[in-house]
């Protein structure tokens, strides 16, 4: 399904689903456990963060932000 930053955005801090995701041929999921930690899991990295801001615009895809790459992923 495709969808902009700030649809991703509310899709992670609603805590209802996993967020899964391919980009780049490597696949990354996020996971939310509450509004103040979200894992993220992209190729052979696992980050997490405490504010979903700072793993919105990390830039953990090759240079690029969560916020950069939106419209160009497919979330399952």
């Amino acid at each position: 399904m495709k969808m902009n930053a700030q649809d991703i955005k509310n899709l992670i801090v609603s805590l209802v689903q996993d967020v899964v995701f391919e980009y780049n041929n490597k696949t990354c999921c996020i996971n939310p456990y509450n509004k103040h930690k979200f894992e993220l899991g992209y190729g052979n990295k696992v980050k997490t963060y405490n504010d979903i801001d700072d793993l919105m615009n990390d830039k953990i895809f090759k240079g690029k932000s969560l916020y950069d790459i939106a419209e160009s992923i497919d979330i399952e």
